[in-house]
């Protein structure tokens, strides 16, 4: 997820980036023209976004994304306890805030509770271990069980390459008297199945295969 912090005070900026940073893709803005490019670049997901931005306000981001049309949560940054600016952020589209100074604990749950509730769920993909099925937005998409086996390896430890030795000792139990072309056959048949969740089964050149971890 690609998270958008628009925060005007260099410390606090940094502070909360670096708080997320491991979890999540992060960009930032010190000030709200600089936020709206941002925007207008595409692929931010959620925003975390001061009220009081030097001369600027955190509300004319919230109007930017209202009047064109984005459909991005915004979370409000605020020292502020008045009800009136909280009631203008929510009329503005806000959908939560967050009290200054910044409770990590705070900080963080907010962020992976927008994520669950809020994130679109498009093409959204399940690995039911009970069933040994994989599925699309709540579809079976029907994989063989060596297919099955296949993906199950690999997203149990993303970001790992696996050799083509690796995954016939470990799917076809060692027997290396049949070609390495089978895996190659099966991880084709394999992302044809997935469509657009492809690209979650890359290739390491010379290697073997792995699946993406995506932030």
């Amino acid at each position: 997820m690609k998270i958008l912090i628009i925060e005007d005070e260099p410390i606090i900026n940094d502070y909360m980036r670096a708080l997320l940073q491991d979890d999540y893709q992060v960009v930032s803005s010190f000030d709200a023209s600089g936020a709206i490019k941002i925007i207008e670049e595409g692929d931010v997901e959620l925003i975390l976004c001061d009220i009081i931005l030097g001369h600027e306000s955190g509300f004319s981001v919230l109007e930017y994304i209202q009047n064109h049309g984005f459909k991005i949560p915004t979370v409000m940054l605020t020292a502020l306890d008045d009800e009136q600016s909280l009631t203008t952020a929510y009329d503005l589209g806000a959908v939560d805030y967050i009290v200054k100074p910044v409770n990590k604990q705070i900080l963080k749950m907010k962020v992976r509770n927008l994520q669950t509730y809020l994130k679109p769920k498009d093409n959204e993909l399940e690995i039911d271990t009970n069933l040994f099925v994989v599925k699309i937005n709540g579809v079976d998409i029907n994989l063989t069980n060596i297919e099955y086996e296949i993906f199950a390896l690999l997203s149990s430890a993303p970001d790992r390459v696996f050799t083509k030795d690796n995954l016939i000792d470990t799917i076809w139990h060692g027997n290396h008297s049949m070609s390495n072309r089978i895996v190659d056959t099966n991880i084709f048949n394999l992302r044809k199945k997935l469509g657009h969740k492809s690209e979650l089964i890359k290739t390491k050149r010379g290697v073997g295969y792995y699946y993406e971890n995506k932030k």
